[in-house]
């Protein structure tokens, strides 16, 4: 039997909740965004990705496999540096805290002060509520409902597992 690891569930959880888009669009800031939320403007995409048709940037979907990935790595780095004990919670757990890095970025999620503080002591009832107080869940919507969820119960709901498309190595948590 497989196990997912966090960054395995975190895939899942960014390919549902950014969505894939192949052209650059605007994002809900105002941002360019292309592929899985890869902001254009703020990360410039490495020269071997893309091409511009029209003065707009046009991936292809292995392209944007890969930028998803990439970015997902260096924000489970960045996170273990600034959060060395995320390692040693569920997978799921670290799942939600990768998935609200890469949506809003470490330094906003380092912000998340009394989460994080109910999250390290294991009051994960208490991080799952300030989870879904807060602006950033207003902004969300869906998506922090299922990931306040995961935090609360350190695993994941068999209807989003199966949504999700997670259901063949899923069983054991």
């Amino acid at each position: 039997m497989s196990t997912l690891t966090p960054l395995t569930i975190a895939l899942h959880f960014l390919m549902i909740h950014e969505g894939l888009r192949l052209n650059e669009y605007l994002d809900s800031t105002g941002y360019r965004t292309i592929g899985y939320g890869w902001n254009i403007d703020a990360h410039k995409l490495p020269a071997e990705i893309g091409k511009v048709v029209n003065g707009k940037v046009q991936i292809e979907r292995h392209e944007a496999d890969y930028l998803l990935k990439f970015a997902l790595n260096k924000h489970q780095s960045d996170l273990t540096i600034a959060l060395p004990w995320v390692a040693f919670l569920a997978p799921a757990r670290q799942a939600v805290l990768l998935d609200m890095s890469y949506n809003m970025g470490v330094p906003a999620l380092l912000a998340f002060k009394n989460t994080l503080s109910l999250i390290r002591s294991g009051d994960y009832e208490g991080a799952s509520r300030l989870m879904l107080k807060s602006k950033w869940s207003k902004q969300v919507g869906n998506r922090a409902k299922v990931l306040s969820e995961a935090m609360r119960k350190g695993s994941i709901s068999d209807d989003v597992v199966k949504s999700y498309g997670m259901r063949s190595a899923w069983e054991h948590y």
